[in-house]
């Protein structure tokens, strides 16, 4: 027997919000009040297979997390597979300023299938990273590790053929062990 039931006009809200407080960058770190900050400034994207979202040098104005499919990040000369609240530009939206190098993505993303994706405007950052120094220490942390200094570590989690299965979140973690001070840096 089937009861034939209308979908909540809530449900795709609900599964943002759902999506934001459960990545790994936010997880723990906002009160109610800025996880619905932060749903309010987010918008959605769809992307086709195939399509790239951003190259390597490429001006970037918001924080990605990935709602459904599979993403290809390439960093470092390292390829990875991304996929449900896995995130990519916070290094670049992390940054301040209006310097030319400023907001530039240091990899290439493109979509491997069909995907959708939450993104969140660098303003709508900046100003939740102004107000929650958790968020702003986690953002500046992950960034960190991310950057070029990381990439011999980037590089070898990729090319171990154990970690090259982690997820994104797990990649993070091995890294802050591989760079403590990298980790423990509060500037990227």
């Amino acid at each position: 027997m089937v009861v034939p039931v209308e979908p909540s006009p809530h449900a795709r809200t609900a599964g943002t919000l759902q999506i934001l407080v459960t990545t790994d960058l936010f997880h723990g770190a906002l009160d109610l009040a800025a996880a619905v900050e932060l749903l309010q400034a987010s918008r959605d994207r769809t992307y086709a297979a195939g399509d790239v979202i951003c190259s390597q040098g490429d001006k970037v104005d918001s924080l990605c997390v990935i709602r459904s499919g599979t993403v290809l990040l390439e960093r470092h000369g390292v390829s990875r597979a991304l996929s449900y609240c896995d995130y990519f530009g916070e290094g670049a939206v992390a940054q301040r300023g209006d310097t030319p190098h400023a907001a530039r993505s240091d990899a290439t993303a493109r979509a491997a299938s069909g995907v959708e994706i939450v993104e969140i405007p660098r303003s709508a950052l900046h100003f939740l990273l102004d107000r929650h120094p958790l968020l702003s220490r986690r953002v500046l942390r992950r960034s960190a590790l991310m950057s070029s200094a990381a990439s011999a570590s980037w590089r070898a989690i990729g090319a171990n053929s154990v970690f090259a299965q982690f997820s994104l979140s797990q990649v993070a973690q091995l890294q802050s062990i591989m760079n403590p001070t990298q980790a423990s840096s509060p500037n990227p």
